[in-house]
């Protein structure tokens, strides 16, 4: 499998903003691979990050699972807390490693509620956002979920 991105883009200054990944010319980037559990974001970002070794990994699902195993929670109210907050910390993230001029690539089931803040963020770094969507047959996912294959406990109601 091969995916080739090529770009520049032109910073307010009129200055050019490219470098070089690879062989390819290539501006910061985030990598968005958006999709259902179970569509294989996670396989795509290994084979991504092996191909494109200037990215960093980034899940909102590994910072939301850290959160969990660190505080726990008893009860649904206190596990979305953590979710919010484990939104907080990623954004936290994604702004900081940005700043260091580090491109990332992140798995995420996005829906509209995370395209403002994402679309701010990589105004503000002048980082181009790629986004993946990824797309498999709903009897396979069904099955893969209902094997709990890659489940942390908590996304499964375990309190």
């Amino acid at each position: 499998m091969r995916l080739y991105v090529l770009s520049c883009r032109y910073l307010p200054s009129g200055d050019r903003a490219c470098h070089i990944t690879g062989g390819l010319i290539m501006l910061q980037t985030l990598i968005l691979l958006a999709g259902y559990p179970g569509t294989g974001k996670s396989y795509l970002a290994k084979l991504l990050m092996k191909r494109f070794s200037g990215f960093e990994m980034l899940s909102p699902d590994e910072i939301k699972e850290e959160f969990w195993d660190a505080y726990g929670f008893r009860n649904e109210q206190e596990k979305e807390e953590l979710i919010q907050k484990s939104w907080t910390e990623y954004y936290q993230r994604m702004e900081w490693k940005l700043a260091q001029g580090i491109s990332l690539l992140s798995d995420y089931p996005f829906s509209h509620k995370q395209h403002d803040q994402l679309q701010a963020v990589c105004e503000r770094h002048h980082v181009q956002i790629i986004t993946i969507r990824m797309i498999a047959d709903l009897d396979v996912l069904f099955e893969r979920q209902k094997k709990g294959i890659w489940m942390h406990p908590g996304i499964s109601g375990i309190f």
